[in-house]
């Protein structure tokens, strides 16, 4: 049922049938809300969140779209970080954008990967470490939810077992 609803999302967002207004939405209380949503998640695999920024920011976004971005992204850092690590959260303010970065020191991904990993299908999806299941178009839907709020997502690794970064690009207010 969540690849069909995922499926739908994708579908709803490339053809533009949800109209949305962007408007000034608060990152902090939202990505603390995202947070609080996946406590259980976290607690599982005795994962320890740091939060790098403490200033409150203010994006230009959908509340909702912007919500599933970085849903998807911690869901990823929590699936791919091994048991008893650190997921650091962290965003600035750069003139008229703010970059929000989720980073993990989980299995990364190599050059070959990250070519791949916004793509509408991946490889069928990659396990987690605890063999947590994907269905490989998180990914794609933040990409397009990210387009359709003007902004960006990106990736960074260091290549296999060194960790990833995924950084989401928000215009600022």
């Amino acid at each position: 049922l969540s690849f069909i609803d995922l499926m739908l999302q994708i579908q709803k967002h490339q053809s533009g049938i949800e109209n949305f207004e962007l408007e000034p939405v608060n990152l902090r209380p939202l990505v603390e809300s995202c947070v609080s949503s996946l406590r259980r998640t976290l607690e599982e695999k005795n994962l320890k969140l740091e939060f790098k920024s403490s200033d409150d920011q203010v994006i230009l976004a959908h509340p909702r779209m912007a919500a599933q971005c970085i849903n998807n992204l911690l869901n990823n850092a929590i699936k791919f970080s091994y048991p008893n690590g650190v997921i650091e959260i962290a965003w600035e303010c750069s003139g008229t954008t703010t970059v929000l970065s989720i980073r993990d020191y989980g299995t990364g991904f190599t050059e070959d990967v990250k070519q791949k990993l916004f793509d509408k299908i991946l490889f069928g999806g990659a396990s987690g470490t605890n063999g947590e299941k994907s269905n490989g178009l998180g990914l794609y839907l933040t990409k397009t939810l990210m387009r359709n709020q003007k902004g960006s997502v990106g990736a960074h690794s260091d290549g296999a077992d060194k960790g990833a970064t995924f950084s989401l690009t928000f215009n600022a207010l």
